[in-house]
């Protein structure tokens, strides 16, 4: 009974993600006619992005819960990952100094991951970062590399999680 409703939930929300893509294609070619100095344009252009975002999020997490999503992995040039995940986010980011710390690129290898799926994480905890971290706060964003592994690293200068808190951090739709 647990399976089937939980396998219900996954196609709910699929559902619904596949139906509020097609609107809000529609509203975003609206909005690109209007003019670009339109003040509630741009307040509409930013809800249009945020709640896009909120959709292809639903969609990829009911694709990698219905394993319907598996990693592609490839090798890549780690230095892509985080051009990767910093280029969608520029308005999420517009007011919050991104100091960027990267080991010198020469010395970091080359890594076999599914590029557009990690750019996700790591666009997400940006995401997070610019979203509860102080308002004009620098975000940091490194990349080393340690004893063979790469570490990679977004700090946002906030008070934190709580105690409390913490360990229903990666529960589902907890907020």
């Amino acid at each position: 009974l647990l399976a089937e409703s939980e396998r219900l939930h996954r196609t709910l929300l699929d559902s619904v993600s596949h139906e509020l893509k097609t609107p809000l294609a529609v509203m975003q070619t609206a909005l690109d006619g209007l003019p670009q100095d339109n003040a509630y344009a741009a307040e509409l252009r930013t809800a249009v992005h945020r709640l896009r975002h909120v959709v292809d999020s639903f969609l990829g997490m009911t694709r990698v819960e219905s394993e319907a999503l598996a990693p592609q992995p490839e090798w890549c040039d780690a230095a892509d990952l985080l051009r990767a995940a910093t280029a969608p986010l520029e308005s999420e980011l517009r007011g919050h100094p991104l100091r960027i710390d990267v080991q010198d690129e020469d010395q970091l290898p080359l890594i076999r991951v599914d590029l557009r799926m990690l750019a996700q994480v790591l666009g997400n905890l940006l995401h997070n970062a610019a979203v509860h971290g102080p308002p004009d706060g620098p975000i940091d964003l490194g990349m080393r590399l340690h004893s063979g592994r790469l570490h990679v690293t977004v700090r946002d200068h906030g008070a934190g999680l709580s105690d409390d808190v913490l360990p229903r951090v990666f529960e589902k739709f907890y907020r």
